[in-house]
This record gives structure tokens, C-alpha cells and sequence, in this order.
């Protein structure tokens, strides 16, 4: 609890003691007086001493119950605080700070739909009660309700112009609702009234940091430090700036600074471990991954990120498990692998919060995909019901906007959804295969010189894998529930770090790097993802690959494609300039500035088209333009293109 609120607590216990009714016998007025001014003193085990005196002689004593509960509250002892509070307020239900302490005790305790409901009822008995609206939007900002939240930060602010505080938490709502100006200027507003506020001028460097405005970035985040030098927060978020700036060496010495004030920040050493791994000590990176998840073990991007540097150091079996992990954390729950509907659906998993986007194809191949495992005897036929939960969510999107949408998904859809949204029902890799993933009758001398050759570095080979293999990659594309994420409303996808990795993939990455020596020998499996587009489809637009080499191979049967010398690649003959800033433009080649931009740069370049062909790989430079050729598939969930990709090496620049 901060200073502020230790004043207000003081504040409204001394005005509920003058309320306060008097004891029969004499004496007990006094005896709470005594209480208060051992609070207000700050010797809170005198005033504790004093209110279980009174207790003694009148159990119900609301003012000394309440005494009871703040000085709980403010030594760390939710649960002892909540009863206190609660058995007061049973005495004295009209009393709106009781309510609003109680609901701070509830949300310490992480019962935050009763804390909400506490602030709400203070709210009703007083409703110009500022802090109580401050506290719900904190409570409803935990929720993920957080346009309800902006109400009440908003109010609060109506109420109290000139709270720094309430400035501050109504930043931080609006940069996780992705209303950054907005943000911006509620952190400047909070600095304008307190310019010592060491917590908004780190928010704002946070911002300034995810608008890619870095050096404004550290100069707030340095402003943050100098006025609390032990603030390990700040600390962490300089380090990751200067991580951006390229700055390792400085951002190493900023989380360990994080670290040495607080030795059991996890999100610190697993930020340290990430820079580890740029400056390519990696075993020095691996031991900061671990003392991360020793601390947390349920933080999931310190298994991922621990997954990338093992895969790197080739130790994929170790890679997968830490991945598995991560996966787990993010998508598994009661719903990985459920014998029937009521096995998930009855294991009490709270919602999703926040914004959730989804795409009516991205729910229309949800739904598909549970049927088609339904038919195949994968999941029990109850999981029906989830399917027919997507398609009311899904008919209700159709009808209020259009049949091909985008779209945020409402607080009622996502109660609808239940809690399976984005979760992994139906997940089995398939193990390695002892003779072998690739087709061996293929020239890979001859390839890989015919890719060296190339003016483009392009190159093909058809049949790449073994039918055993094709077919098992196959049916686990089919059948694993692991396609969370969608690009506008033409594809879904999955990675690594996603679920997109199994064993017999490993295997396969690793024949291809050894098919290939004097193309791959010198890079690294950097990363796998698969993605299935919509029949009919334009695909990927114009973008290049965060890597090296390339290798791209297609898995949905030839009699499928409805157009047999289309729907597969276009590659450009230009290389995208190091200059650029590739996040950016990977991050923004579907919308329309950035696409005719890119379009703009390849106004004359040549270009190689390539074919669907089922079980065709396709082998390219990284750094070359490439989108998909207009895909047009016959219908049904079996139909729909599906490519992998494996990415090997970094990319320069």
C-alpha cells in the first residue's frame, strides 16, 4: 500500500471512529480514540493491542473491527483483513469506505469479481467516491473489461481532476486497449500534476518504447531512475530499450541493476537472458532461462524463449520440452486433450481478457476443424457443443457486419465461448521415423547446385518427403488445435512457440540441413510455421523472411487445386533493403499504405512464379520479395492449402 492510501486509511478511520457509536459503560470512546492515535502514529501493534481490547468487551465494535481490517491490509494479510471488513460492514452497512476497503482486500486476494462488486456497492452509497471508482477500474482492468474500466478511471478523474494516480492507471488502460495517443498524453497529464512521479515517466518510456520512439523511450525511463534509483522496474524497462538500440552491453548492465535490487524478478532475468543470446553466450543465456522459470515456473515466454536458444544450440529433443511447457502455460489448462466437453467445460478456467480479435475464417476453420475430428473419431462427438457455440458467435459477426470480417470479439461472445477460446483440445506429434523423413532418390548435389546457380537463388524439388512422413505431417496439420493466430481473414497460422512442433519436424529440419551443406551448413533452424488459407484465397501479400535460406514445402493434395498451374509462389527478384525496418514492414504489409509501398519498390522487377504442386519444396533467399499466387481450392476443411515453412539462419543487416 503507498503512502497515499496509508493516508486515506488513516483519514477515513478517524472520521468512522467519530461516527462511531459509545459504549454503555464508560471508557470505550476512549479506548478507540487511544486505537487512533496509535494509528495515526504509525504504531499500528499498539493500535492493534487497543482494538482487540475493545473486542473483548464488544465483539461487534464496528470501528475497531475496521481499524482491524486496515492494519491487516496494509501488513499483507488479505484474508485476515476481508473478515474483519466484512463482520464491520455487517454492523455498519452504509458505511462506503468500509465496502471500498473491503474491495481492496478481495482484489489483493485475486477474488476480483467480488472486489468489483464491494467497490460498487461503496460507489452506490457514495457516489463521488473517487478512489472507489479508481479501484474498480484497477479491479476491471484485472478483469480485461477494460473499456467498463475506462469509465471509472475516467470518473474518478471527473471527480478528482488533479489525481496523478488515477492519470496514470487511465494510461495504462488505454495502452493495453491500443489507444496510444491517448495514453500518451494520460502519462503526461499524471507528470504535468506530479513531475516526481517516478512510475508514469516509466509507463511513458514504455509506450515511447512499443512506438518504436526509443530514444524518447530512455530518456523518460532515465528521468524514472534518477528519481528512485532502487526502482527495478525502470531498471528492467531501460534494459530492454537498450536492447532495441542495439545497446547490449548497457541493457546487460541494467537488468542485472533490476536484478540486484531484486534478485527475484523473473521477467528481469529472462529480459537479461534474451540479450544473452544476442551477443551469442548462449550458455550464459540458458542459466538466466532457468533461474527465470526457478522463480516463476509459470512464466511462459521464459520456456519459449529457453526452447530458441536450445534449438539453436541443436539440442532440439530439450527445445521441444521447453516449448511443450510454454505451450501448456498459454494454451492447455483443462481443455488439452479433454475426454469430453464436460471435462474442460466444468473445470472453472476463467475467461479470456482483453481484446481478442478474431476473423469469421479464422472461426468458420475453428469450427470445421472440431467436426472433421469429430468424424474421424479424434474427440468425443459432446465437443459438438463447442462447435456450435463458435457458429452462434460466428452467425452473429456475419449478420452485424459482413460475412468476410475482422472483428474484436464482445464481452458476450467471449462469455459464450466459454473458456476454450484459443485453446488446445486435440494435440499428439508424431514421433521421429527410424528410415528416414526425405525422399531419398532425390539429387541433392544436383539441387543444391542448381540453387547456387541461380541469378535469384531460387530453386525446387518435388516428392521432398517420404509418403510415410507426408502423410503423419499431414494428419497432424489436420488434427492439432493449435491455429490461434490469423492474418485479416484469409489464413490461419501456427509457430514454434504455438504448438507447431513435434518431433518428426525436428527430424526433418535436421535432413534438410545435412541434404544441403553448402547451403544451410552454416545456419540454424530458426524457426517452423505452418499456415492453412482460406479456399479462395490471394494469400500472403509481398513481404521477405526474417532469415537466410528459406525452404517452403505444400501439403494439401494436387486435386484440390482447382487452378493445377496456380496457387503457389511468386518470387521477386529484389531483395528487400537492409535499411528498412523489417518489424515494421512485416508487421504492416497488409495494410494498404505499406502494401503499395512495397508494390511501388517491385514496380519493375522481375518475377519467378511457382506452381501448387502437392509435396513440393521450395528453396529461396530470405531476403527476397514473395507472396502467394492466387489461390483457388475446392471447398471443405480437407481442401484448404496448407504450407510449411522452415526457416533457417539471421537474417543480415
Amino acid at each position: 500500500m503507498n503512502r497515499a492510501e496509508k493516508r486515506r486509511q488513516r483519514k477515513l478511520t478517524g472520521r468512522t471512529a467519530n461516527k462511531g457509536p459509545r459504549k454503555k459503560f464508560g471508557g470505550t470512546q476512549q479506548a478507540l480514540e487511544l486505537a487512533i492515535q496509535h494509528y495515526t502514529a504509525g504504531d499500528l501493534p499498539e493500535a492493534e493491542d487497543v482494538c482487540r481490547d475493545i473486542l473483548q468487551t464488544d465483539p461487534n465494535q464496528p470501528v475497531a473491527l475496521q481499524m482491524l481490517g486496515v492494519i491487516a491490509l496494509q501488513s499483507g494479510k488479505n484474508d485476515i483483513a476481508a473478515k474483519y471488513i466484512q463482520k464491520a460492514i455487517e454492523t455498519n452497512p452504509g458505511d462506503a469506505d468500509g465496502h471500498s476497503n473491503l474491495g481492496l482486500a478481495l482484489q489483493n486476494l485475486g477474488r476480483l469479481e467480488e472486489s468489483a462488486a464491494s467497490y460498487r456497492k461503496a460507489i452506490d452509497i457514495r457516489p463521488g467516491f473517487a478512489e472507489a471508482h479508481n479501484n474498480l477500474g484497477n479491479t476491471l482492468t484485472q478483469l480485461g473489461r477494460l473499456e467498463e474500466a475506462v469509465i471509472h478511471f475516467q470518473k474518478a478523474i471527473q471527480i478528482n481532476p488533479n489525481n496523478a494516480n488515477e492519470h496514470n492507471n487511465l494510461g495504462n488502460t488505454l495502452k493495453d486497449l491500443g489507444e496510444f495517443d491517448e495514453a500518451l498524453a494520460s502519462y503526461r497529464k499524471a507528470i504535468q500534476m506530479r513531475p516526481e512521479f517516478a512510475e508514469a515517466h516509466s509507463n511513458l518510456g514504455n509506450l515511447c518504447s512499443d512506438l518504436q520512439r526509443l530514444d524518447e523511450a530512455v530518456d523518460h525511463i532515465q528521468k524514472a531512475i534518477t528519481l528512485r534509483p532502487d526502482f527495478a522496474d525502470a531498471h528492467n524497462n531501460l534494459g530492454v530499450v537498450l536492447q532495441k538500440l542495439g545497446r547490449l552491453e548497457e541493457s546487460v548492465d541494467s537488468f542485472h541493476k533490476a536484478i540486484a535490487i531484486n534478485p527475484d524478478y523473473a521477467d528481469a532475468h529472462n529480459n537479461l537472458a534474451g540479450t544473452l543470446k544476442e551477443l551469442g553466450r548462449l550458455e550464459d543465456s540458458v542459466d538466466s532461462y532457468h533461474k527465470a522459470i526457478d522463480i516463476n515456473p509459470e512464466l511462459a515466454d521464459a520456456h519459449n524463449n529457453l526452447g530458441n536458444v536450445l534449438k539453436d544450440l541443436g539440442q532440439f529433443s530439450k527445445a521441444k520440452a521447453a516449448y511443450d511447457r510454454g505451450f501448456h502455460i498459454n494454451h492447455g489448462g483443462p481443455w488439452y486433450n479433454a475426454a469430453t466437453f464436460a471435462d474442460g467445460d466444468g473445470a472453472g478456467m476463467g475467461l479470456p481478457t482483453g481484446k481478442v480479435s478474431t476473423s469469421t475464417f479464422k472461426l468458420r476453420d475453428t469450427i470445421d476443424q472440431l467436426e472433421y475430428l469429430i468424424a474421424k473419431g479424434r474427440i468425443d462427438s459432446s465437443f459438438q457443443r463447442m462447435a456450435d457455440r463458435y457458429g452462434d458467435v460466428l452467425t452473429e459477426i456475419e449478420q452485424m457486419e459482413m460475412p468476410e470480417a475482422v472483428s474484436k470479439l464482445t464481452p458476450g461472445q467471449l462469455d459464450r465461448l466459454g473458456s476454450f477460446h484459443n485453446q488446445a483440445i486435440h494435440h499428439d506429434g508424431p514421433a521421429r521415423i527410424g528410415a528416414g523423413t526425405i525422399n531419398g532418390a532425390l539429387d541433392f548435389k544436383h539441387i543444391e547446385k542448381r540453387y547456387l546457380a541461380s541469378p535469384v537463388s531460387v530453386t525446387t524439388l518435388d516428392d521432398f518427403l517420404t509418403p510415410e512422413t507426408f502423410s503423419r505431417l499431414r494428419d497432424f496439420c489436420l488434427e492439432s488445435t493449435i491455429f490461434f493466430t490469423h492474418t485479416g481473414n484469409h489464413l490461419v497460422s501456427s509457430r514454434l512457440t504455438n504448438g507447431f512442433n513435434c518431433d518428426l519436424l525436428f527430424q526433418i529440419a535436421e535432413e534438410v540441413k545435412e541434404r544441403f551443406p553448402n547451403v544451410l551448413g552454416g545456419h540454424e533452424l530458426a524457426n517452423m510455421w505452418v499456415y492453412r488459407y482460406s479456399n479462395q484465397s490471394a494469400g500472403v501479400t509481398a513481404h521477405t523472411d526474417e532469415g537466410a535460406v528459406t525452404f517452403n514445402f505444400w501439403i494439401t493434395p494436387d486435386d484440390a487445386n482447382l487452378v493445377p498451374d496456380r496457387g503457389g509462389l511468386i518470387i521477386y527478384a529484389k531483395d528487400q533493403p537492409y535499411g528498412w525496418d523489417w518489424e515494421y514492414f512485416n508487421a504492416n504489409k497488409h495494410t494498404p499504405d505499406v502494401r503499395q509501398e512495397i508494390a511501388d519498390f517491385l514496380a519493375d522487377a522481375e518475377t519467378v512464379t511457382i506452381p501448387y504442386r502437392e509435396n513440393r519444396a521450395v528453396l529461396f533467399h530470405s531476403n527476397l520479395f514473395h507472396k502467394s499466387d492466387q489461390i483457388h481450392f475446392k471447398d471443405g476443411f480437407e481442401n484448404r492449402r496448407m504450407n510449411i515453412t522452415l526457416l533457417f539462419g539471421k537474417r543480415q543487416g
